[in-house]
């Protein structure tokens, strides 16, 4: 018997097995129904005790406090440091407005020395000070802080002015704000700036003794160095024949007796 013979003899067999399937297809999906039925009554069920325990309204955003909370520590730190360099280096006797790119590097190229008086330390510093608008990388903005930072410290331990913090806090805006956070962080600002001032100074201060130690050490190495070729000259003279080292190392015993 072949299989096209067999097809009319299974065919009653194929129709009694149909409904059993399309009834497990059936409950199949009446299943999925329920189940997304449950979820969605689950969350409704939540959001109505949220709602019942916290209210419908969110809570407020507290962004807009903190922003105004940072904007007044960061007035102060600056108002500070602002009026301490602008007290020490007078900058507004600038004789000239400073407007080409390339004298950024050329002004910073020059090298500030301990022997300066307090004149020449308040010019450079207004030289600087009018430079700062040119400096517009990070990298540049910050050697002409620095330099700033380091002239304001030369001047006050070189001139007879002393500097009110008082200057510092000055901006109603913060000082009389509504909020005592806002106030708090403006006065908190100034105390930070303040104390980063005293350490640049303390800085500088080091930064001299270096320099003087340096100097110092490069004029005694000159004079030992001088006395040696003298040494070696008068010594080679009248024999012309006496080995240049043994000169040296002789003049160099002498120099160190």
């Amino acid at each position: 018997m072949t299989t096209t013979d067999a097809l009319p003899e299974l065919l009653p067999v194929l129709l009694q097995l149909l409904p059993p399937v399309g009834l497990f297809f059936a409950a199949l999906g009446v299943l999925v129904l329920a189940l997304r039925l449950l979820f969605v009554l689950g969350r409704a069920v939540t959001t109505s005790a949220q709602e019942l325990f916290h209210g419908t309204e969110r809570p407020p955003s507290r962004r807009p406090e903190h922003k105004a909370v940072a904007a007044a520590r960061r007035a102060g730190a600056e108002d500070m440091r602002t009026a301490w360099l602008q007290w020490q280096l007078r900058p507004g006797t600038t004789p000239k407005a400073i407007s080409e790119l390339s004298t950024v590097p050329r002004t910073l190229a020059v090298t500030p020395r301990a022997d300066w008086s307090v004149d020449q330390v308040r010019a450079h510093g207004a030289e600087v000070w009018a430079l700062r608008p040119l400096a517009v990388t990070p990298a540049w903005r910050q050697k002409v802080d620095a330099r700033l930072d380091w002239m304001a410290a030369r001047v006050y331990d070189l001139a007879d002015s002393p500097f009110d913090a008082a200057r510092g806090q000055t901006s109603e805006q913060y000082l009389f704000h509504e909020d005592h956070q806002v106030r708090d962080a403006y006065l908190e600002g100034g105390t930070a700036a303040a104390e980063r001032i005293m350490e640049t100074i303390t800085a500088a201060r080091e930064r001299v003794r270096e320099d003087a130690a340096a100097e110092g050490a490069a004029a005694f190495l000159a004079t030992q160095r001088n006395a040696a070729f003298d040494q070696l000259r008068n010594a080679y003279r009248p024999t012309r024949t006496r080995d240049a080292h043994a000169a040296w190392d002789a003049a160099a015993e002498d120099i160190g007796r």
